[in-house]
């Protein structure tokens, strides 16, 4: 694999061992460099809150979130340890409260991002944070379901592919991923409209092109779904047996409705297998 640099993203101690987990394996295997990265964010107090709220209530609830940073940072290193990767820890407090901007700064110095699916749920700020984080890092951002353990990922991999811009780069960003696979195979959905109910599109030149790296791939089509576009990637990921799913990540900002019909939104709510995704 040609990445060097990977960053995870731990929000809290809950998540931190089986995200540095996921991210440790991938740091051995391409003897690269992991840092594992977690944002302090402030006590929030709202209005007229604020009156109520003492100095020395602030300074117990600040002390619990460090406290919880490091906590987070014992796992991260208990993990990191026992692999033998090449790894640092970094923690910064987030004084404007919005934590998605520190881990998108820092993002756009890596190769690779890891982030579980539903990280920093419990913020406000924070809402649609992966999502955030693919749209404004410009870097690929593999997000792990936030059920159960990912210690192998990318041997058996599905491409969601629609020839758009978005897909393009999702396809090469994970082309580190594809020369190691066991499999690929490529999907394509296209559905009927009352204007073009003939509408393949093949994908005979991005087969091509990915040979030229000597990687064999399949091509599946599906000519008409009666679900969603998303329920059908997900379902067809699924009998595929793929541990991991490929696509682009479509949207403009994070305060606007993705596009698409809402494909990035559903498959990063009810996603059975890690992504990767790129913008």
């Amino acid at each position: 694999m040609s990445m060097k640099s990977i960053l995870a993203y731990l929000p809290n101690k809950k998540t931190a061992a089986r995200l540095t987990r996921t991210a440790g394996n991938l740091g051995l295997e391409i003897n690269g460099h992991l840092i594992g990265f977690h944002a302090i964010p402030p006590f929030p107090i709202y209005g007229a809150m604020a009156a109520e709220v003492s100095a020395e209530i602030i300074e117990t609830q600040n002390r619990i979130l460090k406290e919880e940073a490091e906590e987070t940072r014992a796992e991260f290193e208990k993990v990191m340890n026992s692999l033998g990767v090449q790894a640092e820890w970094r923690c910064m407090e987030s004084w404007d409260g919005d934590k998605g901007s520190s881990v998108t700064a820092l993002a756009r110095n890596v190769d690779l991002v890891v982030i579980d699916q539903g990280a920093d749920e419990d913020y406000l700020d924070s809402k649609d944070l992966p999502a955030r984080l693919v749209l404004e890092s410009g870097r690929p951002v593999l997000v792990i379901p936030s059920f159960g353990e990912y210690s192998e990922i990318g041997r058996n991999i599905l491409l969601a592919w629609n020839n758009s811009r978005e897909s393009a780069r999702a396809c090469f960003d994970a082309l580190p991923f594809m020369k190691r696979a066991d499999e690929v195979k490529i999907l394509t959905i296209n559905q009927e409209s009352d204007f073009e109910s003939k509408s393949f599109s093949p994908v005979d030149d991005l087969a091509l092109s990915l040979s030229r790296h000597d990687i064999k791939v399949e091509t599946h089509n599906v000519a008409h779904t009666t679900i969603s576009v998303s329920n059908e990637i997900l379902s067809r990921a699924a009998d595929f047996g793929s541990d991991l799913l490929v696509m682009g990540c479509y949207g403009h900002s994070r305060l606007r409705e993705t596009v698409f019909g809402g494909v990035t939104r559903d498959i990063l709510k009810s996603m059975s297998l890690p992504v990767l995704m790129s913008h």
